[in-house]
């Protein structure tokens, strides 16, 4: 299929009969079960039936959006109808690197399941003989994302983050970990830092969810470190799962639940709104600073990091 990545996930859900908006699912699931006299499970069910609501819809081609673009940026998949499970493991796996919510992750890994039911019901209709199961590789990101991501809505904020960082042996991972707690940086935002990121006044410049940039603070040796290894290497990486790994282990040493390097993004926004309401700004002038410098597009997802 040939069209930009929007026309041809479009053209999935417009033309292989996976839109059912209007129609009663539960009609389908039960005329799917009088289909057959074995008993089928959810699993079989959903690949058997279609999208129902508006809202499905519009995340789930959202969804088909992102892994397609990603398909492209990282394995030059340009045709829809070529995508594979292993590039969509590829893309859960990046997901799951981003320390997205599990129940984030659980909506990205059906949607993408959708995704094969539409293509097999694309090209039955096209009759090109193609087949898709992509079950496989994305329980493999499934049971990944099962043991590696929190499950839990409530406070991620670690209570004694010094300590922690203190805790980490490998300076690497210390740098990284005091990036993200001093200057409410995403570990993808803190990995690939260049060389002409760092910016004046102790601040480095990050390219944030959307592609949105902003500068984020950071310790005066932070960034005299940041200078020196991109001065030699030219680049900032590392990775990113030993990285987590080492901080889990840091928090059990430090007797502090695992939260993950987003903890520290709690914690970077619990102390930058008392730094500014000590500067006089009031709760919602504070809240408005805050969004910006974490790179919040809404003060309510903001307002979330405040709980304690």
């Amino acid at each position: 299929m040939r069209g930009s990545i929007v026309y041809q996930v479009q053209t999935i859900f417009k033309d292989s009969g996976i839109n059912r908006i209007g129609s009663s699912k539960h009609t389908d699931k039960e005329a799917f079960r009088n289909s057959t006299d074995e008993k089928v499970n959810w699993h079989e069910i959903g690949q058997n039936t279609g999208i129902y609501s508006y809202s499905t819809a519009d995340d789930y081609r959202e969804i088909w959006i992102s892994a397609f673009k990603y398909a492209k940026a990282h394995f030059g998949v340009k045709d829809i109808e070529t995508i594979s499970g292993e590039h969509l493991k590829a893309f859960l796996m990046a997901k799951i690197n981003e320390e997205v919510k599990h129940a984030t992750f659980m909506q990205y890994a059906a949607a993408l399941e959708k995704l094969a039911v539409a293509l097999n019901m694309y090209a039955e209709k096209q009759e090109t003989g193609n087949k898709y199961d992509f079950s496989d590789d994305i329980d493999v990101a499934r049971k990944k994302a099962h043991k590696t991501l929190q499950r839990f809505d409530g406070v991620r904020s670690y209570e004694n983050p010094g300590e922690l960082i203190e805790k980490l042996d490998n300076p690497i991972y210390k740098l990284v970990a005091s990036i993200q707690y001093f200057g409410g940086a995403r570990i993808d935002e803190v990995y690939g830092i260049m060389p002409d990121s760092l910016q004046a006044d102790n601040r480095v410049t990050v390219k944030g969810k959307g592609g949105k940039v902003r500068d984020i603070r950071v310790k005066p040796e932070d960034h005299k470190l940041l200078s020196e290894i991109l001065k030699k290497d030219g680049h900032f990486k590392f990775d990113k799962g030993k990285y987590l790994y080492h901080l889990k282990m840091a928090s059990d040493e430090s007797d502090q639940q695992y939260n993950a390097s987003h903890g520290l993004r709690w914690n970077f926004a619990q102390n930058r709104m008392q730094e500014v309401q000590k500067e006089g700004k009031v709760h919602e002038q504070g809240l408005v600073i805050v969004s910006q410098e974490m790179g919040h597009e809404r003060a309510d997802i903001t307002e979330h990091y405040l709980k304690k």
